[in-house]
């Protein structure tokens, strides 16, 4: 669907100290993005992701955590939560440079412990979105309208990472498309993004950058309406 391009292969031309300086607001997806969850049918409702039809053979994945979910009804339910390696260095050095937010297609009160799992000190995330600030695409697809969290002033400097390109459609030029994940050990999609996200810096606007590289809002242009289709700036 998107180009056939690593982040790592990004390039921009450094600019001035006060360029450099610039903070971005990062917007993260959790669910096969910077964990993997395995859950029973009781909870899977409540979950944005899904589990790999060719999951991960168990011998090579990450070790798991067990998470209590209590659902609204009152019920608990055990969570299998695996982090994407590198994930705890990944948000630490990325709330240092830059606003990070999350932004999930999960219902709440299944993301809460996950998220306090991944900032137990609340020194990460800006702000924490649910599956009711997503917008519903066809009535039944979760998409991700990145004006929840900032203005149409800051989309110059606003990426949305994710795994499920639909996420993009409301703003596909401010979209970073990171492979899923399901727990194998050897995946350093993080540590690759992280150094994608130093090239994004310099940039007066990210959006031309990440459409050239992705090729997102071509390859999302049959989804949107006629009368909401994004023109490149």
């Amino acid at each position: 669907m998107f180009n056939d391009v690593c982040c790592a292969s990004g390039r921009d031309n450094s600019g001035s100290n006060i360029r450099k300086t610039r903070r971005l607001k990062v917007v993260l997806d959790i669910d096969e993005t910077l964990i993997h969850a395995e859950v029973n049918e009781g909870v899977s409702s409540l979950r944005s992701g899904m589990d790999a039809g060719s999951e991960t053979k168990r011998a090579d994945k990450v070790e798991g955590i067990l998470v209590k979910i209590q659902a609204l009804d009152g019920t608990i339910h055990d969570v299998v939560v695996r982090k994407r390696p590198g994930v705890d260095r990944f948000l630490r050095n990325l709330a240092l440079e830059h606003e990070v937010y999350a932004f999930t297609a999960s219902e709440s009160y299944y993301a809460q412990p996950i998220l306090k799992l991944l900032d137990p000190k609340k020194e990460i995330f800006k702000g924490c979105y649910y599956r009711s600030e997503c917008t519903k695409y066809k009535g039944k697809t979760f998409v991700k309208d990145l004006t929840k969290i900032c203005g149409q002033s800051d989309m110059t400097h606003t990426i949305l990472v994710d795994n499920n390109p639909m996420s993009f459609l409301p703003q596909p030029r401010n979209g970073v498309p990171i492979l899923s994940w399901y727990g194998n050990c050897r995946d350093n999609a993080l540590n690759i993004l992280e150094n994608f996200v130093k090239r994004l810096k310099p940039l007066d606007d990210v959006r031309p950058f990440l459409n050239k590289t992705f090729g997102v809002e071509a390859a999302l242009q049959k989804y949107q309406p006629t009368e909401q289709k994004v023109t490149s700036p």
